[in-house]
């Protein structure tokens, strides 16, 4: 019989205990963890002054493919800064500045100017917004861009043959495209460059050197009399007339009725509508002259561009065709514009004869008819039957004249087609309102 004292009894237990100990120990080193013993258990800050902090283990190089890794760290992203604040990358700010050179002309961008022409792109890297530097250069071409100058020619009765009255000249025009891709390629580089952007010379549509001819065709024609009116008005219709005859209009060009009609000559004071009153000034009368040009053109079925309505309808301005009247077809001044759509030169022909106003557009006439639709007056209003008084200084002191007549409101459309080969080409619809109105009487203040 085997017996087992206590003190050995304890010491087996002992040995056993650090042999569990160590296998632990050597399963967690295995495992990749790291095992630091604190003898004193208060951490490093709690070693005695003078003892060295024990060695850290370091984990092991290899993990068992059966173990669970530790989860990976998260990295912590870095701060996004203000877009103001950003260089861009593709820029030398310490070099010399950028500077754009038009017609041997160099202008310098300011850095606020190139910042602009910056964008961050999805990274956060600054690259070259396209939009602003096409922003910029179209900005520049207001301050480069010079229309050219169309020749003008004068119809000369005696020699039966255009001249010039306006010389044609080239413009300029700078060539955005380029231009953009230019600048844009400057930025990339990152240096400050002189960047020349071309600028192109755009040729007149027509030049002086080719003078119209013209066919013998009435394109178009219209006459109103002005035989009833004063003396004044009478003079300013005939001198509009002056003014216009021989007038050309070239083929794809807008003509003007004021650009040739203003012309710098001296029109007598006669009445005229100014805001909702009649009243004296020079060129009255002039209306007569739109209004005449008006008709005849849309008659002739060229495509209106401007044309303005008398703010009251004017009975004088009642046309008849193929027996049907028509009120509405009107214009005044400010200014009244067709085109040339007839492919050939157009010269008016412009005359007065026993008080009627008569125009004539001749050249080459197009193969294409005009027909007028949808023609109504609606919205009307008799005419009132109150008056009105106004001082004007020009008249002696209480001498009194009728400055405008009572006439009735109504609104006024007729649609106009051209029509060629079935097909049609141009509509213009001339809507025209017109104000009721009451008897105005001047009355003079004047010595």
């Amino acid at each position: 019989m085997t017996t087992i004292r206590p003190m050995k009894l304890m010491g087996l237990f002992t040995l056993g205990l650090a042999a569990l100990l160590m296998g632990a120990l050597l399963a967690l080193l295995t495992a990749g963890y790291t095992v630091r013993v604190d003898l004193w258990g208060s951490g490093d800050a709690g070693l005695p002054a003078g003892i060295p902090a024990p060695p850290t283990l370091a984990p092991a190089t290899a993990i068992p493919a059966t173990a669970t890794p530790p989860p990976a760290a998260t990295a912590t992203p870095a701060p996004v800064l203000p877009t103001a604040t950003l260089a861009p990358a593709a820029l030398d700010l310490d070099g010399p500045p950028f500077r754009v050179v038009m017609d041997g002309q160099a202008t310098t961008l300011a850095w606020n100017e190139v910042q602009a022409l910056v964008a961050p792109d999805a990274t956060g890297r600054l690259v070259v917004d396209r939009a602003a530097v096409r922003a910029l250069v179209q900005r520049l071409a207001k301050d480069v861009d010079q229309p050219a100058q169309r020749a003008a020619f004068h119809w000369n009765g005696a020699t039966s043959r255009a001249e010039v009255v306006v010389e044609s000249h080239p413009g300029r025009a700078l060539d955005v495209e380029a231009a953009v891709a230019q600048l844009a390629a400057a930025l990339e580089g990152g240096h400050g460059v002189d960047v020349p952007l071309p600028v192109n010379s755009v040729a007149p549509e027509w030049t002086s050197d080719r003078v119209p001819t013209f066919g013998t065709d009435i394109v178009g024609e219209g006459q109103i009399y002005y035989g009833d009116d004063d003396a004044a008005t009478i003079q300013n219709v005939e001198q509009g007339a002056l003014a216009l005859d021989g007038a050309v209009a070239l083929p794809g060009a807008i003509f003007s009725h004021d650009a040739w009609v203003y012309d710098g000559r001296e029109y007598a004071p006669s009445y005229t509508i100014i805001g909702d009153r009649t009243l004296l000034a020079p060129g009255g009368g002039l209306c007569i002259v739109a209004t005449t040009l008006f008709q005849t053109s849309f008659w002739a079925g060229l495509p209106i561009v401007e044309r303005h309505n008398h703010p009251y309808w004017i009975s004088m301005y009642t046309m008849e065709v193929a027996g049907q009247s028509y009120k509405g077809l009107d214009a005044t001044v400010g200014d009244m514009r067709f085109r040339n759509t007839t492919g050939a030169p157009l010269r008016i022909k412009a005359w007065t004869a026993d008080g009627t106003l008569h125009i004539q557009l001749i050249g080459t006439k197009p193969n294409w008819q005009v027909r007028v639709r949808d023609y109504a007056i609606s919205n009307f209003q008799p005419a009132l039957s109150t008056v009105s008084y106004f001082d004007e200084p020009s008249l002696p002191r209480g001498q009194q004249e009728v400055a405008r007549n009572p006439h009735d409101g109504f609104d006024a459309t007729i649609t106009r087609e051209v029509v060629q080969d079935g097909q049609v080409i141009d509509t213009y619809v001339a809507a025209s309102h017109y104000q009721v109105t009451e008897k105005q009487v001047m009355v003079g203040t004047g010595e």
